[in-house]
């Protein structure tokens, strides 16, 4: 562990079974300063336990997150922004190895970062001390890679993972850039809400938030035998509110999302591994091998064999 006034950098994972594991002064780190987790690792469980506002990447493969009854599945395509005060836990079960990416931010500069987004130039020159305080805000979903985040999230794991440490100070100023952004991308998903028909703003934020912690649940979970009631209750919403609601903001209905990321995960896997094309369609959750052939013929226009040797041949 590599430790600065204000940025910790975590090269491993806790070893949350051994009896000298201290869960109680582990958290603290998070709370006294900024936390950056970079480490790898085949296999891991996490019990419930707390966060600051945090990003969470994965590379390699998959880190599941689960927070109420919300699920979701990070990987090399997306990231996943918890608010402060979340309690969640969290695995990795994989035959390789994946790396958690994680940055945390410390209460302090995302009150600093806050302030200076939303107050005006003349009250920050005529109080620059004045004291900070507020949180950020965000949606709690999955967030695909972008060119907002994504190219910070990479400098930073680049700039940590160097045989030369960078210094704590310039270290810093890339975690405030980062918070800068992150209040940038919820002004868009603010603007985003407006699509949504109802008539307060807080039922609008309400029910993008629950709609996307159900299309979040379906993206994670593609390979069960998912039913309109299971993501319904995700979303803490009768089937009949949920599927038109659903529909309206996605343009799609929640099984064409689940079949469109089923056929998604095919293709990847189609394309690089080796694994029959039996042992793939009951991994994105099909029994017959048929009717997978049939379903991803029609959204592909060819057959999963076809589509690998073609893909193979570029």
């Amino acid at each position: 562990m590599i430790i600065t006034p204000s940025v910790h950098t975590i090269h491993s994972m806790p070893n949350v079974d051994s009896s000298a594991f201290d869960a109680a002064e582990y958290s603290e780190v998070f709370r006294r300063a900024s936390v950056i987790v970079s480490a790898t690792t085949t296999q891991i469980a996490l019990p419930r336990h707390w966060t600051p506002l945090s990003i969470k990447c994965a590379f390699g493969g998959e880190e599941t997150y689960v927070a109420d009854n919300a699920v979701y599945a990070v990987s090399d395509t997306n990231f996943l922004i918890f608010n402060a005060e979340k309690l969640y836990s969290s695995f990795i079960q994989s035959p390789s190895p994946v790396e958690s990416y994680t940055i945390s931010f410390r209460e302090e500069d995302e009150a600093r970062a806050l302030r200076a987004m939303t107050t005006s130039d003349y009250l920050l020159l005529n109080n620059p001390d004045s004291p900070e305080s507020g949180r950020i805000r965000c949606i709690e979903r999955l967030y695909e890679h972008d060119s907002l985040i994504s190219p910070l999230l990479r400098s930073i794991r680049s700039s940590i993972k160097s045989p030369t440490p960078p210094e704590a100070s310039a270290v810093h100023e890339q975690l405030c850039e980062l918070l800068r952004r992150i209040i940038l991308l919820q002004s868009a998903e603010s603007r985003r809400m407006q699509t949504i028909s109802a008539a307060k703003p807080s039922t609008r934020r309400e029910l993008y938030t629950r709609l996307h912690r159900a299309k979040d649940f379906i993206h994670s979970c593609y390979a069960q035998p998912l039913r309109l009631e299971d993501a319904a209750q995700v979303a803490c919403m009768c089937p009949h509110h949920f599927l038109r609601s659903f529909r309206s903001l996605f343009r799609q209905t929640p099984h064409q999302y689940l079949i469109a990321r089923r056929i998604d995960v095919a293709k990847t896997l189609l394309q690089n591994t080796e694994l029959p094309v039996q042992e793939i369609c009951l991994s994105v959750g099909y029994d017959d091998e048929s009717s997978f052939g049939k379903l991803f013929r029609k959204h592909t226009q060819l057959p999963p064999e076809r589509f690998r040797r073609l893909a193979h041949n570029r």
